[in-house]
């Protein structure tokens, strides 16, 4: 019997389970931030969602009473209270053409999209339309 063919020695066993770990720690923190940004682009999901539903809420608002709305603020289906909060901005372009803004903050794993939940100006997360009388 040759002394090759007795298997592997302690050194290169060493060196396999030393890849091993190294390969599976990547694929883990591979794993753990697809976990992140899937959670992230759901609560984008539902920020577009609230304010898409609060937009066709104002687009059957009789015209004269848009201006109310101006700086509502409102809370975000799908968000507890102090996580999501959204904001209409209402501007004139014209006399008979308005335009609506309307924002959403929120948080994420503790990470706050858009610049302030209890002030919400701008976010990723808006949608602007014109509405003519």
């Amino acid at each position: 019997m040759k002394l090759s063919d007795r298997g592997f020695t302690l050194s290169e066993l060493l060196l396999a389970a030393a890849i091993l770990v190294f390969a599976l720690t990547g694929l883990l923190l591979f794993f753990v931030n697809s976990i992140i940004l899937n959670e992230t682009n759901r609560n984008f999901t539902l920020a577009y969602s609230a304010i898409e539903a609060k937009m066709e809420e104002i687009k059957n608002t009789n015209f004269d009473n848009l201006d109310a709305l101006n700086g509502t603020d409102f809370d975000l289906d799908g968000f507890s209270t102090s996580n999501g909060q959204g904001r209409i901005e209402v501007s004139d372009e014209a006399t008979d053409l308005k335009r609506i803004k309307i924002v959403a903050c929120f948080k994420s794993r503790n990470r706050l999209i858009g610049d302030d939940i209890d002030n919400c100006q701008s976010s990723p997360a808006e949608l602007v339309t014109f509405i003519i009388r």
